[in-house]
């Protein structure tokens, strides 16, 4: 899984690997409605993350990685929403 995660939800935060997952599971995986253990949050993102390129819906709408553009956050919720039917 560590190999995954290190290809699909990268540290761009300057921590070790352990203490970003660390982090993101005390932050998002702790609040979920359901009972979950860190193993299956993680693997939850990894499933979702293969099954829905955000990278593509975002494209599509010509919203694209620039360093001299910048985008607004609502732009990029309602790209998601626009394709998805849900909010990210």
């Amino acid at each position: 899984m560590k190999t995954d995660l290190e290809s699909a939800w990268p540290n761009l935060l300057m921590l070790t690997d352990q203490d970003f997952w660390q982090n993101e599971w005390r932050k998002h995986g702790t609040c979920t409605t359901f009972q979950v253990k860190p193993w299956n949050y993680f693997a939850l993102g990894l499933e979702i993350h293969k099954r829905i390129n955000l990278d593509a819906i975002q494209k599509a709408a010509n919203i694209v990685p620039d360093d001299k553009k910048y985008y607004k956050i609502e732009d990029f919720n309602s790209t998601i929403f626009a394709s998805l039917r849900a909010y990210p």
